[in-house]
């Protein structure tokens, strides 16, 4: 094995390493009916312009 090879191993390692463990995370979407509607229909018109380019 050369040492370009040995070094690639080991940067694949690592690079597996990092990216594989992973935290534990407890999120959850809002549920339905928990924000006002006006407040929902306020910012849906407010990001129009922005969807609409």
């Amino acid at each position: 094995m050369t040492k370009n090879e040995k070094k690639l191993i080991l940067l694949s390692c690592v690079f597996a390493l990092v990216f594989g463990v992973t935290q534990s995370t407890y999120a959850m979407h809002i549920m339905e009916g928990y924000l006002p509607k006006l407040h929902c229909v306020a910012w849906g018109v407010l990001c129009l312009p922005f969807l609409a380019t």
